[in-house]
């Protein structure tokens, strides 16, 4: 009984929080590319030729849907502070709904040992309020160049 008990609570809890961080086909969503790399994240904006690496910048309030893979073995794309955590897993394409409350800089980091240079594998999350989020995507789209970023620990 006490299990059936415990199960039923968890379903109760747990389907809303998991509905919200499903992909809809509805939703009108910015497409990010994001590919784990033995030891770094790559960011795509396929629509604006940017390309990033261990930095993804993204609009407040905004939804967001990230398409996840790896480019060699298990990886798990994980930012606490917004809640989102999704294994990357090679041969596979996994796609997450991310969406930021509020403006700022979220810490990320791989969640799933990958080798010896996994301690490393960070990378940052940067949520601009819708206004200056495009002013950077027409910055960041004219110069037409790959661009590396890498936000120092302060």
């Amino acid at each position: 009984m006490l299990p059936s008990v415990s199960i039923i609570v968890l379903l109760i809890a747990g389907v809303p929080v998991g509905q919200r961080m499903i992909p809809l086909p509805a939703d009108n969503a910015m497409q990010i590319d994001i590919t784990g790399h033995q030891w770094y994240w790559q960011v795509n904006y396929p629509e604006h030729n940017i390309q990033l690496t261990d930095t993804l910048h993204i609009p407040v309030n905004t939804v967001v849907h990230l398409q996840l893979h790896s480019a060699d073995v298990i990886h798990s794309f994980w930012v606490p502070r917004l809640g989102v955590k999704l294994d990357l897993i090679p041969g596979r394409k996994n796609v997450l709904k991310l969406e930021a409350s509020a403006s700022g800089t979220y810490r990320g980091q791989c969640a799933e040992y990958c080798g010896v240079g996994h301690a490393h594998m960070q990378f940052t999350v940067i949520a601009h309020e819708p206004a200056d989020f495009a002013g950077w995507l027409e910055n960041a789209g004219r110069s037409g160049l790959e661009q590396q970023e890498k936000v120092k620990d302060d």
